[in-house]
């Protein structure tokens, strides 16, 4: 499968942690919680090495 009709989506949710740092609010942690895949978890690797390739 070539990677223009490659598919990979993840759903879930993503958790923040603020902090009041000098009077503003500043994101300290972000964390996302996957909760479901579907697809070709592989597609990112092959989009990697082609974007590699194509910046040479």
């Amino acid at each position: 499968m070539g990677l223009i009709s490659a598919t990979w989506m993840v759903a879930g949710e993503y958790a923040y942690r603020f902090k009041k740092i000098g009077g503003d609010w500043r994101v300290t942690e972000l964390t996302f919680r996957l909760e479901d895949e579907t697809g070709d978890r592989g597609l990112v690797e092959r989009a990697a090495a082609v974007a590699t390739r194509e910046g040479e």
